[in-house]
């Protein structure tokens, strides 16, 4: 595991639930970066817990 090149602080290469983690971009940095207020780090374990009980209902 290495950190990212972009000085965000992620770790590149963990393997995870959240794909979307797995090749951070400048492009994509850039956007989030200017779209979103905050970022929230969660666990594999709460995210599937957040699927599950959000699968719960129809």
């Amino acid at each position: 595991m290495s950190v990212d090149p972009f000085g965000n602080g992620l770790a590149v290469g963990t393997a995870t639930i959240a794909d979307g983690l797995g090749s951070p971009s400048s492009l994509t940095w850039a956007a989030n970066s200017r779209l979103l207020d905050t970022v929230v780090a969660v666990t594999d374990r709460d995210i599937t817990t957040a699927m599950a009980f959000a699968f719960t209902f129809e």
